[in-house]
């Protein structure tokens, strides 16, 4: 039965499973594609390690739930990178029973950010993500939040329809243009870093990933960036 419950659970999403300590003992062969981590090299590590330090007293609360028989379903979770950046995912959690006892946890999560579902994966992003988030459509800002704009300084009101190139530093605009084309071509993997503006003239260095998404229909650029060098 559990054979088959992986089997079904990997063609769409990726499958997780915990022992009653918390500890990693089993990982599909997609979790690679989100957290970048191969599943031998994260077998064996505790559940904490693959979540920032907010999210671990969700995820302990859903453990409790999980190890007194019950399910917990669609919960909006972020979860680390290998590349430091955070991803947001939706987690679902079963018990695992032996003998009529729950013996581990199982956890099967989908990467929002490929989901389709743009107005959920912007909600994920703006209430949990560490990283600065932003969605591009037609070379202008239709979406930012709440540590963007922290980050740069300025109002949401003030970035929606603006071009994002902007906000870079002009010596780094050519480089951040041409190595965001190359990340979305596929040609590229890691994150790049630039110069970024602030509404007070002050530099921030960031590190930045993007990916191609869909967004109210339309094709779309999702980013997200963390500072490269905190003060």
């Amino acid at each position: 039965q559990a054979k088959n419950g992986r089997h079904l659970a990997e063609g769409k999403a990726v499958i997780f499973e915990f022992d009653l300590e918390g500890r990693l003992t089993y990982a599909s062969p997609s979790a690679e594609c989100v957290t970048g981590r191969k599943p031998a090299a994260i077998t064996g590590r505790f559940f904490h390690y693959f979540l920032p330090d907010t999210e671990v007293p969700k995820a302990i609360q859903a453990f409790i739930t999980v190890m007194m028989g019950q399910r917990v379903r669609d919960m909006g979770l972020e979860i680390l990178m290998k590349d430091g950046f955070s991803a947001p995912v939706s987690a679902h959690f079963l018990p695992l029973f032996k003998d009529r006892e729950v013996v581990g946890v199982r956890g099967f999560f989908e990467d929002l950010r490929q989901s389709g579902e743009s107005e959920k994966v912007y909600e994920a992003l703006a209430k949990i993500s560490l990283a600065g988030v932003y969605i591009v459509q037609e070379g202008k800002l239709k979406l930012v939040n709440p540590h963007f704009q922290r980050c740069t300084g300025y109002m949401e009101n003030d970035l929606i329809n603006v071009d994002p190139l902007s906000l870079v530093h002009p010596e780094d605009r050519e480089m951040v243009s041409r190595r965001a084309v190359m990340m979305l071509k596929g040609e590229r993997t890691e994150p790049y870093e630039f110069r970024l503006l602030t509404r007070d003239g002050r530099i921030k260095r960031v590190r930045e990933i993007v990916t191609s998404v869909w967004y109210r229909g339309q094709r779309a650029v999702l980013g997200n960036y963390i500072i490269a060098d905190p003060q």
